[in-house]
């Protein structure tokens, strides 16, 4: 990432050792790690859990908080301006990190045992990492973003310029107490909590940071309550203000201190991200503080502390001091510092998803659909439709329904018995046009008729729509068609089948998910997507088409995960004017010319293969730009160029080992480039 913008971030920081570590002669537990660059701030703290079990936690926090900063600088080294990606390619990039992080703090612990291994009849053996125990927290900061991740307690606080102070992450629901997870659990990587907020927007009440405060719990723990210890955040903030930067730099050690030792007994490491364009310090007030300092003998404040009135009232009363000299009043805290023990490396193994699910509708009624006579239920979905209010259920029983159904209300709609309701009419067979529709077991098959024929199967306009386990074909040329600005849906465990052209066309800025689904013999393409569109699809399969497998044209954005495209007449993935496209730990095979094409495109490929092209595994023309990491290139034909770079494009390669290597293995024009580094860290994936 080359930002074009100027770092508006200052960092202060400092660690201490606890006063009960010191009492007991141990070490402080506590690591932190930052890095400044002109286009970004990177900032991290860990806290080595510190109990028996977990007698190497020290080294553990300083391995994880080098991890952290060391994985996100090469994931941001990688990617081209965060301004020109779109929002879900960030999203998606910053919130697989911890994938990365985890594999990478694994690695120098297993470095770090090699060269001090662990005590003979040492229990962890089988697990090594365990003796290592850490919570970690990290912020990354640019011009126009802010990422914050965390496993583990520990404290992020935001403050904005009007000193409102909020937490970017919530609480960890699933703990208890002072249970915390850990860096060593098994699936660590789940355990992450993230968050993403966007520079300068304001969203929710949220606006641009002016400060932001990472700290170990030991510093929330020595306060009495929350609202002490935010009530600290809200004094930095005024003393960054009146004082400025090196002053907070200067004192901040003794404060932490002061915490430990009044407060918890815990290490403390703490850093601060100011916001130089939004906190300019008051130089006079600098001065006077520093004057007035100096004349009376007095210690400096420590923001949070009970000495703060104390010293405001000294200052007041001190007639021989010019008033024109002393600074302000300082807004801070009259909290007390309260002392608590702390139980580390509880560790929680729950899956945890950073996607927001779409809002549900409550439920209100169930409606039955059943075409046995005497039941008492509706003969048909319409009926039930024009029935139901926002949030019925309507539960179909098995028959073949030919019927055409339009869905303007918040319903659920399932099949008694998956796969035994069938939708069959003209297409469209289903419209959506509401704000929550769920339809989940259904078997929807389009009928063709010459003058519908461009119909889809299945039709969403506005709103958000999902489908699970379903079976939709189309006699037409289109079986999904979703053609809205606010418009997104989700398709898991589907089959998408036996189209006269295309399985989805996504227009107008639409926004899809696919899940575990299954594409299969689509005459044209499998997946189409334009103007403005956005396609994540995870974990997916598809199969046979008679063009290309994946196309993807102007400003769309792909994210292609964990998934498969074979056997295509044309290309697997063809990008054309793209955004942005990534394509992670995926397979494009068995095709009958290119594996990855891309005009006037942009595309990340990380781990996965592409291989058996007839012809081009991955051709690149009209100032295009390609990344591949760790990919497996297989490449056959003596005759043909594995990769091809024209026209002003550039293709990058790192830790790609191609196998059965031909003679003209790349080929290049003039104008072009292929950057090869063989030798390159690979991308880390974890199973």
């Amino acid at each position: 990432m080359q930002d074009t913008h100027v770092s508006e971030w200052g960092i202060i920081e400092a660690s201490v050792k606890g006063a009960n570590h010191v009492h007991l002669n141990l070490p402080n537990q506590d690591a932190k790690q930052t890095l400044q660059q002109p286009d970004c701030s990177l900032i991290a703290v860990a806290d080595g859990h510190g109990s028996k079990a977990y007698f190497r936690s020290e080294r553990g926090a300083q391995l994880a908080v080098e991890s952290a900063i060391t994985e996100m600088e090469y994931l941001l080294n990688q990617l081209p301006p965060l301004t020109d990606l779109s929002q879900a390619m960030v999203d998606h990039l910053l919130k697989s990190s911890p994938i990365a992080i985890v594999e990478r703090w694994h690695k120098h612990v297993e470095e770090d045992i090699r060269a001090n291994p662990l005590p003979e009849g040492n229990d962890q053996h089988s697990y090594p990492f365990k003796p290592y125990g850490t919570t970690l927290l990290s912020v990354l900061a640019t011009p126009s973003l802010i990422f914050y991740s965390q496993i583990g307690d520990g404290d992020i606080l935001v403050v904005t310029e009007d000193g409102h102070v909020r937490e970017p992450i919530p609480g960890d629901t699933r703990l208890f107490a002072n249970e915390t997870t850990s860096l060593s659990t098994k699936h660590a990587e789940r355990d992450f909590r993230m968050a993403l907020d966007e520079v300068g927007r304001e969203q929710g009440g949220k606006s641009t940071p002016a400060l932001i405060i990472l700290a170990t719990d030991g510093y929330r723990n020595s306060f009495n309550s929350e609202a002490d210890f935010f009530k600290v955040a809200t004094d930095i903030l005024n003393l960054l203000r009146r004082q400025g930067p090196d002053y907070v730099q200067q004192h901040l050690e003794s404060w932490l201190q002061t915490a430990t030792d009044q407060g918890s007994g815990d290490d403390i490491a703490a850093i601060f991200l100011w916001n130089k364009r939004l906190l300019q310090p008051n130089r006079q007030a600098t001065l006077a503080q520093d004057y007035w300092q100096a004349s009376t003998g007095e210690k400096p404040v420590t923001p949070g502390s009970g000495a703060e009135n104390t010293q405001r009232q000294s200052q007041e009363e001190n007639d021989n001091t010019d008033a024109s000299t002393m600074p302000d009043k300082l807004l801070l805290s009259n909290a007390s510092f309260h002392h608590t023990s702390k139980k580390a490396g509880g560790g929680v193994e729950t899956l945890f998803t950073s996607n927001v699910e779409p809002h549900r509708a409550d439920k209100r009624t169930t409606l039955f659909v059943s075409q046995e006579p005497g039941t008492g239920y509706y003969a048909s979905i319409t009926e039930a439709l024009k029935s139901a209010s926002d949030g019925s259920t309507i539960i179909i029983h098995p028959g073949e329904y030919r019927e055409q159904l339009s869905i303007e209300r918040d319903v659920y709609i399932e099949a008694k018995e998956p796969g035994q309701v069938v939708i069959k009419s003209p297409v469209p067979c289903i419209s959506c046009h509401a704000p929550n529709v769920h339809i989940t077991g259904l078997r929807i098959h389009g009928q063709n008729q010459q003058d519908i024929r461009d119909q889809p199967a299945v039709s969403l306009g506005d709103g958000y729509s999902e489908f699970i386990k379903c079976d939709i074909s189309s006699e037409s040329q289109l079986i999904v068609g979703i053609s809205a600005q606010n418009t997104s849906s989700l398709f898991s465990e589907c089959t998408i089948h036996d189209s006269n052209a295309l399985g989805f066309l996504l227009e107008e800025s639409a926004r899809c998910e696919v899940k575990q689904c299954k594409f299969q013999n689509n005459r044209e393409t499998h997946i189409v997507l334009d103007a403005a569109s956005e396609l994540a699809c995870d974990d997916s399969i598809f199969s046979t088409s008679g063009k290309h497998g994946i196309y993807i044209g102007k400003d769309c954005c792909l994210i292609l995960t964990h998934c498969t495209i074979e056997k295509y007449a044309d290309s697997g993935v063809c990008l054309r004017q793209n955004k942005d496209a990534l394509l992670e730990d995926s397979i494009l095979q068995e095709g009958l010319r290119i594996g990855l094409s891309i005009i006037k495109g942009h595309c990340m490929v990380r781990g996965g293969a592409i291989k058996n092209q007839q012809e081009y595994a991955i051709y690149v023309q009209q100032e295009s730009t390609l990344r591949l990491n760790n990919v497996n290139v297989q490449h056959h034909h003596s005759d043909i160029p594995a990769m091809t770079a024209l026209q002003q494009s550039t293709i990058h390669i790192e830790a790609c080992d191609p196998v059965d290597v031909s003679d003209n293995w790349y080929f290049s024009d003039p104008s072009s480039q292929i950057d090869v580094q063989v030798n390159a860290t690979p991308s880390h994936n974890i199973d």
